[in-house]
């Protein structure tokens, strides 16, 4: 099921989704599935995990990318999450005594760090969501955990994917809409590109509102394309302003061009559009 639901949401040649998932048993007292890898990123996988490793009583289930590279995770986990997180979170340090059924953490973990991507450095790495929800051995987990399992999978996938490709510069990130003296102050305003590039490669370089991703549709030629807007117009903005990848969203360049030309000045402008959007889809199934 989780493999069916990813290869509909992902479309890129590069990302490969595991025909068939086989279970392997794991020596943290539990079982993790392969889901999907990279074509360009050897020795590492996607994958779910249900076991006992976070020593919270019971078995939890995690989503995680598992890399030999402790950089790629780090580059990685920076894309998925707006705080620092340039060092692992869980070390070799954290693991309890080795038994000879397996090994789990030395103390459990912080309900604070469930839901949020944590960096992992053990033998390899890792960048792992642990997932609250409670699974139970006499009932089937509901739709809802498995759209979680998916929508997180897709999430790393997407952003893995786009690390492989370029990103495109900051001037192309701001279109002339209305005039060159605009585009300027815009630049002017902005602290980097990098801030730009951070943002897309936080939304995996989807539209945030209708969802279209370029290299989905385009392969190759449309890898690491994207534009970023900021939420709340610059032009509503007084004196000098300093912004944080927060500030931005990543945008097609359809929806880009519409929320400069009807636009209020306010960061709801992004959700109108989307409303709007979805209801023309809706209208358009009929």
């Amino acid at each position: 099921m989780v493999q069916d639901r990813l290869r509909s949401a992902i479309v890129d040649s590069t990302v490969r989704v595991r025909a068939k998932a086989t279970a392997y048993k794991s020596d943290t007292f539990g079982f993790y599935v392969a889901v999907a890898s990279l074509r360009r990123d050897r020795g590492a996988a996607f994958e779910v995990w249900l076991d006992l490793f976070p020593n919270v009583g019971r078995p939890i289930l995690s989503v995680c990318y598992d890399s030999t590279s402790l950089e790629r995770v780090k580059a990685i986990a920076r894309a998925n999450d707006t705080r620092r997180l340039d060092r692992p979170t869980l070390a070799i340090r954290d693991l309890g005594r080795p038994t000879p059924g397996g090994q789990v953490l030395a103390r459990a973990l912080p309900t604070r760090l469930l839901t949020v991507p944590i960096i992992e450095a053990y033998r390899t790495s890792f960048l792992t969501f642990y997932l609250a929800e409670q699974i139970r051995v006499d009932r089937t987990p509901g739709a809802n955990l498995v759209d979680k399992v998916v929508t997180l999978l897709a999430r790393l996938l997407r952003a893995a994917a786009s690390l492989n490709g370029g990103t495109s510069g900051a001037a192309k990130d701001y279109p002339a809409v209305e005039n060159r003296r605009r585009v300027r102050q815009h630049l002017a305003r902005e602290r980097s590109s990098r801030l730009a590039s951070e943002a897309k490669l936080r939304d995996g370089f989807t539209c945030q509102v209708c969802g279209f991703n370029f290299a989905e549709r385009y392969g190759e030629l449309g890898r690491g394309y994207a534009e970023a807007h900021h939420k709340v117009p610059l032009s509503s903005l007084k004196g000098t302003v300093r912004t944080r990848r927060d500030d931005l969203i990543t945008v097609c360049a359809n929806c880009h061009r519409v929320l400069h030309r009807r636009t209020s000045g306010v960061a709801a402008d992004i959700g109108r559009l989307k409303k709007a959007v979805a209801a023309t889809r809706g209208r358009a199934s009929k």
